[in-house]
């Protein structure tokens, strides 16, 4: 969704690192519809918030891929420590270190799935509680309400603190994988070969 106004487009064809201009720059004019039944107010401030939502629904898409290539090389070095031909107690409880830290992160971003299975009532994760708002809003032409605001809000705070934890556990991840390179351990997916 967009404001109503003035917008300019161009077109051109890059091909083979050459830019060719198609066209010269083009004005339009978007008109908003009056076909809506609940229009907001003040249509800026609700396109604004879509934005918002789309800003941060985006970086926790970016967090959750980085979660999710550091809880995926878990097997392949757990089967790595079991094959290394040295003494394994440091690195196997960094490996313990990890995981746990991998458990933690998972349960505040995406809430306990053992709870979910069963039916039993647990507190909303920032990233079901974004996901909420955005489904909500993404095609609606009215207001955001005081709900969706402060579950934004909401989200939006408890995701930062979970951002730095994911950022300490890729950190954790390369010293983990730096230790077992040294320990001359089976190659893991996504680690260095050098």
């Amino acid at each position: 969704m967009v404001n109503p106004g003035t917008y300019t487009i161009d077109m051109s064809i890059l091909k083979a690192g050459e830019m060719t201009k198609v066209v010269d720059p083009q004005s339009f004019n978007v008109i908003a519809l009056n076909n809506t039944v609940m229009p907001a107010d003040d249509r800026e401030s609700k396109v604004n918030f879509q934005r918002k939502v789309s800003k941060l629904q985006a970086e926790m898409g970016e967090y959750s891929s980085k979660f999710s290539e550091i809880s995926n090389k878990m097997p392949y070095i757990n089967e790595a420590i079991k094959k290394v031909e040295q003494p394994v107690d440091e690195i196997s409880k960094l490996a313990w270190d990890v995981k746990q830290s991998i458990k933690e992160v998972s349960l505040k971003f995406y809430g306990d799935n053992v709870k979910s299975r069963l039916d039993i009532q647990s507190y909303l994760s920032p990233y079901s509680r974004l996901g909420s708002v955005a489904y909500y809003q993404k095609y609606s032409t009215a207001a955001p309400t005081k709900t969706h605001i402060d579950s934004y809000e909401i989200a939006n705070e408890e995701f930062q603190p979970i951002k730095i934890m994911i950022d300490e556990l890729k950190i954790k991840m390369t010293d983990l994988e730096n230790q077992l390179k040294d320990m001359g351990a089976a190659y893991t997916p996504g680690r260095p070969k050098q």
